[in-house]
């Protein structure tokens, strides 16, 4: 039986803030990690991470990226069946602590964390209204937001990635802590160090829209010489 089940989205392979925690847990608790293959992303090139991640995932694709109000009624019908899915694999491997990841993970990890009296760990990598819901729909912005707070405030314990992260968020728990959303160290050879006039900025992300800055930081470095941006990632606009 594990003693801790984290429960994250489609990305679960490659997020590596996920894999540090799962790194980290790992040496002293039983971990069970559930995610969601939404773009069947799963291959002979990274199953050797899913294993030794002890990793499930549902099986089943859906839209992702999109932001239009079709797209969120169609999403809602995938998330019941995700969720359910979820649930079912909660009582399966019953966890001492749940540990979700953002908006879309914890509806059934509180729903177990009621009827099961265990420890639900909330973490808020990013405010899902600000992330996937264009202002324009005040009244869905608003609702989903005022939803996050509220489990925020029931979580056992609150994660943020940074102090003025967790300021956003209204309805604390008692117990919140801040992780740094840092890359890990890595020692680089000094003779390795190439000298470049040029400053360059790289933006990554695993989805790129407007609404995440994206135009801001072109508009922000058009007019100065020698500095290059180099944006990766999966382009939705």
């Amino acid at each position: 039986m594990p003693q801790i089940v984290i429960i994250s989205r489609s990305y679960a392979i490659n997020d590596s803030r996920l894999i540090k925690y799962v790194r980290s847990l790992s040496k002293k608790y039983s971990i069970v990690v559930l995610g969601w293959n939404r773009k069947d992303e799963i291959s002979s090139k990274n199953k050797k991470n899913t294993d030794s991640m002890n990793l499930r995932l549902l099986n089943l694709k859906a839209p992702y990226g999109k932001q239009k109000r079709t797209s969120y009624l169609c999403m809602m019908i995938y998330y019941s069946f995700f969720w359910t899915w979820i649930f079912v694999q909660l009582i399966i491997h019953r966890p001492r602590v749940v540990h979700a990841f953002d908006l879309d993970t914890v509806i059934p990890c509180y729903i177990y964390k009621k009827l099961f009296r265990k420890r639900l760990v909330f973490e808020i990598a990013d405010r899902y209204a600000m992330n996937a819901i264009p202002k324009k729909f005040r009244l869905i912005y608003s609702f989903v937001n005022r939803l996050e707070d509220s489990f925020a405030k029931k979580a056992d314990l609150l994660i943020t990635v940074g102090d003025k992260f967790l300021n956003t968020i209204k309805c604390k728990p008692k117990k919140s802590v801040v992780i740094l959303n840092c890359p890990e160290d890595y020692n680089i050879d000094e003779k390795m160090k190439v000298k470049d006039t040029v400053f360059t900025v790289v933006y990554t992300d695993r989805v790129i829209t407007r609404i995440r800055g994206v135009s801001d930081m072109v508009a922000a470095i058009r007019s100065l010489k020698n500095v290059t941006l180099v944006i990766a990632g999966n382009f939705i606009d």
